[in-house]
This record gives structure tokens, C-alpha cells and sequence, in this order.
């Protein structure tokens, strides 16, 4: 079993999910912590209440490329591929682990770092792809 092979299918995987989710992620948290501040009767057009719909909104932002419709797709292939790969000198079942520690790891990681982890998709989906081409070569 490749080892290499089937982390750095994961976290190809991972960029995948952040790609295609986060803009929706992003966009149903911002939704939540509106009505959330609404039932605790926290008004947007005063100083205190826009203040506060600002700091919490603030974590969710997404940049125009995650909100996108291409996203989705996009987002999706690199995941679909990546799982693929990670079955070139690994068992089927490396299919499924790729897509489920990748699908997590995106949920429990936006969860905690928020809008960042944009800019650590990108990155990742770099590394990944280097260390891919590494492998093969």
C-alpha cells in the first residue's frame, strides 16, 4: 500500500470538498447567525446590533470563486479524481477512506478556522498536486 499516494489523495480530496462546499457552508452560517441574532432580538440597524452581525459574519466571508456555480463542479471533480488515483497501488476501499477523511477534514477544519480555509485549500491543492506528480515521476 502506497502511503504517500493515499495522504496526498486526501488532501487532494480535502481541497476538493473546500472548493465545492465552502461558498454554501459559508452562505447557510451567515443565514443561521441572522435568524439566531434576530431571536435574541439583536436589531441590524442599530450601533451594538451591526457591530455584532459584523464580527460574526466577518469568519464566514467567501471569496467569489468559492460562491460561484463552478465551484461546485470543480470542486467535485478534483475529489472524484483524487479518490480514483488513490486506487493506483492501493486497495478499492483507499476509494472511500479518501473520500470520507477528506469530507471531514474540510468540516471540522472550516468549522474552527472559518473564511482561512480558503487560502489553505489552495495550498494544499498545490501540495498535493506536487507531491502527485512526485509520485508518479
Amino acid at each position: 500500500m502506497e502511503i504517500l499516494l493515499l495522504l496526498s489523495c486526501i488532501l487532494l480530496s480535502f481541497s476538493g470538498f473546500v472548493i465545492a462546499f465552502y461558498g454554501v457552508l459559508a452562505n447557510a452560517t451567515i443565514e443561521n447567525i441572522a435568524v439566531e441574532g434576530m431571536d435574541k432580538g439583536i436589531d441590524q440597524e442599530t450601533d451594538d446590533g451591526a457591530e455584532y452581525y459584523a464580527n460574526k459574519f466577518d469568519k464566514w466571508k467567501a471569496g467569489n470563486f468559492f460562491v460561484s456555480k463552478i465551484a461546485v463542479v470543480l470542486g467535485l471533480l478534483i475529489t472524484i479524481i483524487a479518490a480514483i488515483i488513490s486506487l493506483y497501488d492501493n486497495p478499492w476501499w483507499t476509494f472511500f477512506i479518501v473520500l470520507f477523511v477528506g469530507y471531514f477534514a474540510y468540516l471540522i477544519i472550516a468549522k474552527i478556522i472559518g473564511w482561512y480555509i480558503q487560502i489553505i485549500s489552495i495550498l494544499s491543492f498545490i501540495i498535493s498536486t506536487i507531491l502527485l506528480i512526485l509520485n508518479f515521476a
